[in-house]
């Protein structure tokens, strides 16, 4: 019994791995960056690139410090306010009519991401993953902008671990793991399973979710 559930969870987690890779976009790599101090938006005057992840103090943009602070820690080059990350997408055919979302890793603090100077969603957290969830897009090339606001988005004093310049400098960039998603139309967003050792059981849970809002009937073999 439990030789036959192991492999049923290999094979399960094989399959899901490989659906996973042909359902993914890495959009790791060369972008235009534009600073925006002044919350005026993209001008599209500024020719400037970055790589990502990455942070904009590694980049060498923003205001060029001397020597160190007292009690913080001091970048070559500090930044706070908005910065725009743009480059060119494309959808490739496989992904019509799927749903699709972007993953951001380690964004410090708020995320807007635009597609074809449209936006279509914020997120702001400091201890997770930003995931936007943008739905379909038609097959072909698309512009995808990205608007990253360092500042302090919600009152949390100085002395946040997460944001602060005694912990890790106030950047701006993405500098985890960042990439397109597809999803279909309805998936499985999230796995749990939860040993019963006693019953020699495997429960698993699983959360759904579907972009149609009509009710329907699931059924697992």
């Amino acid at each position: 019994m439990k030789r036959k559930l192991f492999l049923a969870m290999a094979i399960l987690v094989f399959f899901t791995s490989l659906m996973e890779a042909q359902n993914t976009m890495d959009l790791s790599g060369a972008w235009m960056v534009q600073l925006d101090q002044n919350r005026k938006g993209m001008n599209h005057t500024e020719n400037l690139e970055i790589n990502l992840p990455g942070t904009l103090t590694e980049a060498g943009y923003g205001l060029k410090t001397s020597g160190s602070d007292f009690g913080i820690l001091t970048p070559t080059y500090k930044y706070i306010g908005v910065a725009w990350y743009q480059r060119e997408i494309e959808i490739p055919k496989e992904w019509k009519d799927k749903s699709i979302e972007i993953f951001l890793e380690r964004v410090l603090w708020e995320s807007k991401v635009f597609i074809d100077e449209k936006e279509l969603s914020m997120q702001d957290a400091l201890g997770t993953a930003h995931v936007h969830k943008i739905g379909k897009l038609s097959p072909g090339k698309h512009k995808l902008s990205i608007r990253v606001d360092n500042d302090m988005v919600h009152n949390i004093g100085d002395k946040g671990h997460a944001y602060g310049e005694y912990t890790q400098s106030i950047w701006n960039g993405i500098v985890g793991r960042m990439e397109l998603q597809a999803k279909d139309p309805t998936y499985i967003s999230s796995v749990r399973t939860f040993s019963i050792l006693e019953k020699d059981q495997l429960r698993v849970e699983l959360e759904i979710e579907s972009a149609g809002d009509v009710k329907s009937e699931i059924s697992l073999e």
